[in-house]
């Protein structure tokens, strides 16, 4: 999906992720980090997605606000589930308080039903606050900040990762290369705040042991099938990273780190595509 066309830098502000126990009623087990943002002075809630490409809300949403568009746009769910959706006009976004955030000059809309049932409004690319500067997200901490590029929230981070530009403007998504176990391979995995287990590639899969089958299904409503292996040891630069488990991702060269592992970590993402991820 194309990158949203943003405005200039505006002051530095903090968002506030939560680890929610239930949403709507449903219990997530404090499974996915979550935010709330203001549109148009109605207060939402949103998944803080770095596995989306852009900022996106549910046509429920866009409806609600009034949000006019018809230029279509297809892209793919986390199970290659094709959702059809539509560019809408811009919308001004900001801070629970109120605080401006950025202007978006269009804003995609689509049928997000699993995300409808637990009550949030949509989903929030972090990656797509840092207009100009970066987005320095703090999972552990729950907090991000959006700052200038020459901010202190903007430097590296001293122990982990550093990924070079175009590290996520490619396709507006983070990728990192990351070690396997013991293996020599190094195949680039998708940092998918989104996902909350992590999945390795199925080539790295046949030398760890094979636990159960689970189930998972994306916004397109398929539920796909896959294994769970483990334990494993996923290395994010200098830093090995034990998981007692993680899927299999059949069919696909990347892997995926998920919020089991992100939930620990600070990702400093800037807007010419460089980024750092570490602890």
């Amino acid at each position: 999906m194309a990158s949203p066309v943003m405005a200039e830098a505006i002051p530095e502000r903090s968002i506030a992720i939560e680890r929610p126990q239930q949403l709507d009623g449903h219990p997530v087990g404090a499974q996915l980090p979550i935010v709330t943002l203001r549109i148009g002075g109605t207060s939402l809630r949103f998944l803080f997605d770095t596995g989306a490409s852009e900022i996106v809300l549910s046509e429920r949403t866009a409806t609600q606000l009034g949000l006019s568009g018809a230029t279509t746009q297809t892209g793919t769910d986390s199970g290659g589930v094709a959702v059809a959706g539509r560019y809408v006009t811009g919308v001004d976004i900001a801070t629970a308080e109120g605080a401006p955030l950025r202007h978006v000059d269009r804003v995609l809309a689509m049928p997000l039903g699993p995300l409808e049932a637990l009550g949030l409004a949509g989903v929030i690319a972090p990656q797509a606050l840092a207009a100009t500067g970066c987005v320095r997200v703090d999972f552990r901490g729950g907090v991000a900040t959006v700052a200038d590029a020459g901010a202190v929230a903007c430097r590296p981070l001293a122990k982990g990762a550093r990924v070079a530009a175009p590290g996520w403007r490619g396709d507006g998504r983070p990728h990192v290369p990351v070690g396997v176990g013991e293996g020599a391979d190094t195949p680039f995995f998708l940092v998918d705040s989104g996902a909350w287990r992590s999945a390795i590639p199925a080539t790295a899969a046949p030398r760890l042991p094979r636990l159960r089958t689970a189930q998972s299904r994306g916004v397109g409503g398929k539920t796909v099938t896959m294994d769970i292996v483990g334990p494993v040891t996923l290395k994010v630069g200098d830093a090995p990273q034990p998981l007692p488990e993680a899927a299999v991702v059949e069919g696909r060269t990347t892997g995926v780190l998920g919020f089991d592992l992100l939930s620990g970590m600070t990702l400093v993402l800037h807007a010419d595509g460089a980024f750092s991820i570490g602890e």
